[in-house]
């Protein structure tokens, strides 16, 4: 029996089923990225200032208005609607651009460290596999 050889099998075939299950567990993640909530307020000429949760967003009386990726505005009560049906078109584009280069580095993040996760586990039983090995082929008899 070749004892080597039968763990050298078992090892790959464990390493394969980690690295399925870890991409099975992060790809929602990955095609999805979570950003942070960002808060605007829209001043009344139509232009937008951000707002930073560090310091509390509170906008009493404002309505909010929300848009994809998790960005929120804050509109004063003297905005008539009207302005905002022409204004919430084109601030949802640029906010969706800008979004859009966050999202890439939050996936670059994301697969860098599920690339460590599918290789640390596997290498690390790999090196504990050999020096057992090493050390049990030094009680051989010569």
């Amino acid at each position: 029996m070749n004892f080597a050889r039968g763990f050298l099998r078992i090892w790959i075939a464990a390493s394969i089923i980690w690295s399925g299950v870890v991409l099975a567990s992060i790809w929602s993640s990955f095609v999805n990225p979570y950003l942070p909530t960002k808060f605007f307020i829209l001043r009344l000429d139509m232009t937008v200032a951000e707002l930073s949760p560090a310091l509390g967003v509170n906008a009493p009386n404002h309505r909010e208005l929300s848009f994809p990726d998790n960005v929120i505005v804050f509109i004063p009560p003297e905005v008539a609607v009207a302005n905002l049906d022409q204004w919430a078109p084109i601030f949802a584009k640029e906010s969706s651009q800008n979004r859009s280069q966050e999202k890439l580095e939050v996936r670059f993040q994301l697969a860098f460290w599920t690339l460590v996760a599918m290789t640390a586990l596997p290498l690390t039983a790999l090196t504990m596999g050999l020096t057992v090995t090493w050390i049990l082929k030094g009680f051989k008899r010569q």
